[in-house]
């Protein structure tokens, strides 16, 4: 019985060991070729910032960091998982930064955030998945926004020119200036323009 009572509290003390282990906060670097666009087919928050060098930091639990893939295809830094049917997975943020940018796509459940200045030249934000868009300073030469999934665009914008629609459920809301606008939308949501100076704005559709 003693013996019994000594291999079950073993057991537990390594169950207990294991989960906390899982549960641990772990931070690892990845080594990322040039990339200039970013595409989420996972999950994670994402926090960029515009920089020289294109680096990718994956904060978050030891368990969730080990299944997670990053890599680079045809310049596109690619977030996934390494094997299939991966779930539960929470908390984990990827701080990302790049030179350039020129496309955001998420497609699997997270958002991307940025709060530093962005000096673009063309900009694509796209979102199929379900998550957030949220750009405090933007300034490019074409902005295009579209929300197919679920979650809300909010950008402040110094364009050119900005082509925005929802097919999804969501909402893009804008501020800033732009010189020329272009708005659709079809699916449930709306796109709230009223803190964006633009003298030029289309809510008739356009070759997007």
């Amino acid at each position: 019985m003693t013996k019994n009572i000594f291999i079950v509290a073993i057991a537990v003390l390594l169950s207990v060991a294991f989960c906390s282990l899982s549960a641990q906060n772990v931070s690892k670097d990845y080594n990322v070729g040039d990339f200039s666009a970013i595409n989420l087919q996972s999950v994670g928050n994402i926090i960029f910032a515009q920089s020289a060098e294109c680096t990718c930091r994956l904060e978050g639990p030891s368990e969730f960091v080990e299944k997670t893939r990053v890599t680079v295809k045809n310049g596109t830094l690619v977030i996934d998982y390494k094997e299939k049917n991966v779930k539960n997975v929470k908390n984990l943020i990827f701080y990302i930064t790049a030179p350039d940018l020129s496309k955001v796509k998420i497609d699997g459940v997270g958002n991307f955030d940025t709060k530093e200045k962005l000096n673009l030249k063309n900009i694509a934000f796209e979102l199929d998945g379900v998550g957030n868009c949220n750009v405090k300073n933007l300034h490019c030469d074409e902005l295009k926004l579209d929300v197919d999934g679920v979650g809300n665009m909010k950008m402040n914008v110094d364009c050119g020119l900005i082509k925005a629609k929802v097919d999804g459920v969501g909402n893009i809301t804008l501020s800033g200036k732009a010189d020329t606008a272009f708005f659709k939308k079809d699916g449930v949501g709306k796109i709230n323009h009223k803190n964006l100076k633009c003298k030029d704005i289309t809510k008739k559709g356009w070759n997007f």
